[in-house]
């Protein structure tokens, strides 16, 4: 005949842990009650889970461990590129493109969605004939990008 017992435990949180493949550290990284968390760091090594509960006191097993390789990853260049942007040149009553290469396709557009003007290959756009008013400046360049952008005039 066999004998069966039950216990009932309560879970408080839970801890996570990283042990370093190079010092062979092992710290506890976070203890969090909910399941959920985004680790802000990388970590080279082991990681794992653990449950802490509070009837009967204890902490589970290891679970869920990961073993985090070196990554391979390598940066041959970084390049940084300035904000594509629409401006109103209020003295000139222009536009003007900056940091827009080769745009193909320049629409002026009415506030009732009309399209005014359509241009192409300009970096400044003459708009002193339009009246005052609110106007939408789409650019598509040459990599297809769109940039759209509300000019009050």
């Amino acid at each position: 005949m066999s004998v069966f017992s039950t216990t009932t435990a309560k879970l408080d949180s839970f801890k996570i842990y990283h042990c370093d493949t190079v010092s062979n550290d092992t710290n506890v990284i976070v203890t969090i009650k909910d399941t959920i968390y985004n680790v802000g760091n990388a970590f080279m090594g082991k990681v794992w889970v653990t449950a802490l509960y509070s009837s009967p006191i204890g902490e589970s097993l290891a679970s869920n461990v990961i073993n985090v390789g070196p990554l391979p990853i390598g940066i041959k260049s970084i390049s940084i590129s300035a904000k594509k942007t629409i401006v109103y040149d209020i003295k000139q009553q222009a536009i003007v493109l900056k940091n827009i290469d080769n745009p193909i396709s320049i629409r002026v557009i009415d506030s009732s969605g009309k399209v005014l003007k359509i241009l192409k290959n300009r970096g400044i756009i003459d708009i002193s004939e339009l009246s005052s008013g609110v106007y939408i400046i789409e650019v598509i360049n040459n990599n297809s990008d769109t940039i759209r952008q509300k000019i009050i005039k």
